[in-house]
């Protein structure tokens, strides 16, 4: 059987939600909280035979600048036009001898449903980073020849999604930096009222950066309450497909549905597929809710996932 081929710069891993003391983040000494930024996320490699801006490569989430459908040719120029950063990047890998990969989110302008409240200029915010196989820790390194995220930002005059607390995994604490006012948007000189600047949310990293049992990196998101994709039941709640549906199908899911589909290029303005975007919904919701496959078992798939879908074409139509 042949070895699958490595992707470089590879897709950065999708962050599960944060479960308080039932998370793996509470098995760590330390924990790094970052602001999580509302923008486009974005990749990019430098291989280590690269020696110009042409030889970085760049691209979405799902897309690079060289495949079929890519569409957001405003992410290379935030890269190769700013000749200080090439430079910066080209003489780093140099010198640590392996590819590096940077992960972050093009933000400002009208990215995003807040993209307004980090200025009006659109920019890179760096919040994760590679080298070769190596995930890299934020500010306390595993080993001395790997960098820390912190160090990255330093050599290259990147900004790093601003920190907003290193310790133990306290979830009581943790749930504090959650309703607050986005510390990037400050920092870009924006002023509006307290409830239009508040943050995402927060992404929680393991530092030193550990990987969970798959290999993926131990980090997860907490989202402030009205941008969460998906709400669990009370107690007291009703528990059906319909139920179900109401908890899944947010403004949030039906909006990274969105952002997914203009990322791969399968979205038109003009003649908007409604029911593309509910079943990129249905997607979604069968990978990340766990309620989902529970009420399958009792009321049959095809009924939880019409309940689904038909509230998705719903929200999306309306």
């Amino acid at each position: 059987m042949e070895a699958p081929v490595a992707t470089f710069p590879p897709p950065f891993p999708k962050i599960t939600a944060y479960r308080g003391q039932a998370d793996l983040l509470h098995s760590v000494k330390r924990v790094v909280c970052m602001e999580k930024i509302d923008g486009a996320n974005m990749r990019v490699g430098v291989p280590v035979h690269a020696s110009s801006a042409a030889d970085i490569l760049i691209g979405g989430r799902t897309l690079m600048e060289s495949d079929p459908g890519f569409n957001q040719a405003m992410l290379g120029p935030l890269i190769r036009e700013d000749a200080d950063l090439v430079n910066a990047l080209l003489q780093l890998v140099n010198e640590l001898g392996a590819p590096l990969t940077l992960y972050g989110e093009a933000c400002g302008a009208s990215i995003q449903r807040m993209g307004h409240i980090y200025g009006a200029k659109l920019h890179f915010v760096l919040f994760a980073a590679r080298l070769g196989e190596v995930w890299l820790s934020p500010s306390q390194s595993a080993r001395h020849e790997w960098p820390t995220l912190t160090q990255i930002a330093e050599k290259t005059g990147l900004t790093i999604a601003p920190v907003l607390y290193e310790g133990a995994a306290d979830e009581d604490r943790i749930a504090t930096l959650v309703e607050r006012v986005s510390e990037h948007a400050l920092a870009q000189g924006t002023q509006q009222p307290e409830d239009h600047m508040l943050q995402e949310g927060i992404v929680i990293w393991a530092d030193p950066m550990l990987c969970a049992p798959d290999g993926a990196p131990l980090v997860a998101k907490f989202k402030h309450p009205s941008r969460k994709e998906y709400h669990a039941p009370r107690e007291d709640e009703d528990v059906s497909p319909a139920s179900c549906a109401k908890r899944c199908v947010t403004q949030e899911r039906l909006e990274h549905a969105l952002s997914y589909l203009q990322e791969k290029g399968r979205w038109d303005e003009a003649a908007p597929d409604h029911d593309a975007l509910a079943r990129r919904v249905m997607q979604d919701v069968a990978r990340e809710v766990d309620e989902y496959h529970a009420l399958i078992q009792t009321f049959g798939k095809s009924v939880v996932r019409d309940a689904i879908q038909a509230l998705a074409l719903q929200l999306a139509s309306s």
